[in-house]
């Protein structure tokens, strides 16, 4: 069973889900820009059995109050230092998707007093050339309301369809995306087009100036969104951080390669060695100072 809750920060109303388990170290999960709190139900179930978990939509996410572009990713991060502290959390660990790591990374180097281990999956330094103008065609079409546009546009940012005999569960990924996208309300679309101007407006993050913290980072071996590449080159410029890819995924790992993922990242968050998971791979120990 889960808890939900909603918080107010400097005017914005947010909301959270909280397992019931009692005791364990915390897990925070923050999704991607399409995503909400029901998104996470079954990584939740999973989690539970071995940590307190909290799901959040921040503001600007699921159904949380707008926030208009003009506030910056570290608004966001100030947001969810104002969770843990509202809930009594002292430390956490983090999993973070798609537009919910830059306001990680930001969370984890300003409070890295309250961070234990960090998964940055499906992230990048910024929004590059070569899927800029799909971004910015997916805000017209999100304001446009034209939903077989944005099933298609969508479909061809965050799915690898040429790969689908290859991606295990691509038809479920492509089914369950034109499902979410088919039934996405008003005020979910303006978050997307808010989320991804500030997105575009927000400077290139420095992932050098971290804490020195336990990063993971990885994405779909398929992704032509968060491409290998620019997963690979943030976890370069980190202090300390292991990267690797699902194999048999795209943009959409977390949900076409469930059991994969969440094995891996709980063994990540307990500190044991990931090397072991057949699903993955290369890992590399990467960063700076690795």
């Amino acid at each position: 069973m889960s808890i939900l809750g909603e918080l107010d920060f400097r005017g914005f109303r947010y909301r959270y889900k909280l397992s019931d388990k009692p005791q364990g170290e915390w897990l925070v999960i923050l999704g991607g820009a399409l995503q909400s709190l029901n998104s996470w139900d079954n990584y939740l179930d999973y989690y539970n059995k071995t940590f307190r978990v909290v799901v959040c939509d921040l503001p600007g996410m699921g159904e949380s109050d707008t926030l208009p572009r003009g506030y910056p990713m570290e608004f966001l991060a100030d947001c969810l230092k104002h969770l843990l502290d509202s809930l009594g959390i002292a430390r956490v660990h983090i999993k973070a998707v798609s537009y919910g790591t830059p306001i990680t990374y930001l969370f984890a180097n300003k409070y890295p007093e309250q961070v234990d281990r960090v998964i940055l999956a499906g992230t990048m330094k910024r929004i590059p050339d070569a899927v800029m103008d799909d971004t910015l065609a997916s805000i017209r079409i999100m304001q446009s309301e034209d939903r077989e546009q944005a099933i298609a546009l969508f479909t061809r940012m965050f799915l690898c369809t040429d790969k689908q005999d290859d991606i295990q569960n691509s038809r479920l990924a492509q089914k369950l995306l034109r499902i979410g996208i088919s039934k996405l309300s008003a005020v979910r679309r303006k978050n997307y087009v808010e989320n991804t101007l500030r997105m575009i407006n927000t400077p290139h993050l420095n992932y050098s100036d971290c804490a020195h913290l336990p990063f993971l980072i990885f994405t779909g071996e398929y992704d032509s969104y968060t491409r290998p590449e620019y997963c690979r080159e943030v976890a370069q410029l980190l202090p300390s951080a292991h990267y690797t890819l699902i194999k048999h995924a795209d943009h959409l790992a977390n949900l076409e390669q469930f059991d994969t993922v969440s094995r891996l990242c709980e063994d990540f968050f307990a500190g044991r060695d990931i090397s072991h998971e057949a699903n993955c791979g290369p890992y590399e120990h990467l960063g700076v100072m690795a």
